[in-house]
């Protein structure tokens, strides 16, 4: 989405602002009772349309053992599900698809990865990439995996300020814009640090992002709170302060 022009006409201007917020009104991270939530993805669709959300992922664990997660045995059931959901509210709100894949040395069997049935998927998360304190896999090693994925690939609620402060963000922006990798918002207390987002230490990454086309989405990291799918104000409002207006992934997805 172009910023407008300063002679845009006012219809132009409405409309411009229109679109930006059905693109913004998004959570694209939420967990279901297929692994450690404890609401079905249905209730999940039903409570994002409740409060006025144009995007809702589900995006469920698979092949760690962090947590309660989906094998290969439940993967295409799962896929059924949120493919009937799709269809079943596409009047009313569009759902995504996606997994949550951990990051971590060894916690996944990324030889078992089912990447056929990932790229059916809107998009896939990677938690704790770049990640020391969880031994999360560099950067650069998963890139082998990303290869292998043709739709867009995610940072899951990354620390960027901390889990990337050695390396010139500049630099890692080209890399992720060159790997089609987005970064996701979580304002959830959950992935914060003295009572602040992770997103909010890292205000000079964000500002070079505006200026590239490394893409950004929002989502809450929904577990046990069904509250939590709506709790996405302070990720707009940072989304604003920033001007990544332009960088919203939802341009791409869906």
């Amino acid at each position: 989405m172009e910023r407008m022009l300063p002679y845009a006409s006012e219809e132009e201007r409405i409309e411009e602002s229109r679109s930006y917020m059905d693109m913004i009104m998004m959570n694209l991270h939420n967990h279901s009772t297929f692994s450690d939530g404890i609401f079905p993805p249905e209730a999940i669709v039903k409570k994002a349309i409740s409060c006025g959300l144009n995007y809702v992922a589900i995006t469920d664990h698979y092949m760690t053992r962090k947590a309660r997660s989906m094998d290969n045995s439940e993967l295409e059931r799962y896929i059924d599900e949120i493919s009937r959901l799709k269809d079943e509210y596409s009047s009313e709100i569009k759902v995504l698809m996606g997994v949550e894949i951990d990051a971590s040395r060894d916690r996944t069997n990324f030889d078992a990865i089912r990447y056929d049935l990932l790229n059916s998927m809107d998009f896939v998360l990677f938690e704790y990439v770049n990640d020391d304190l969880w031994e999360g896999m560099h950067l650069w090693e998963l890139f082998n995996i990303i290869q292998k994925i043709e739709v867009p690939s995610g940072l899951a609620h990354n620390d960027i300020s901390r889990n990337f402060r050695e390396i010139d963000y500049d630099a890692l922006l080209n890399v992720l814009e060159d790997n089609d990798i987005f970064v996701e918002l979580s304002p959830s207390p959950r992935n914060s640090k003295f009572n602040r987002p992770y997103y909010r230490f890292a205000m000079e990454f964000f500002h070079a992002l505006s200026r590239s086309d490394v893409m950004v989405s929002i989502g809450t990291d929904t577990h046990t709170n069904l509250d939590e799918v709506c709790l996405i104000k302070d990720a707009i409002a940072f989304i604003e302060e920033m001007r990544l207006e332009n960088n919203l992934i939802t341009e791409r997805i869906g």
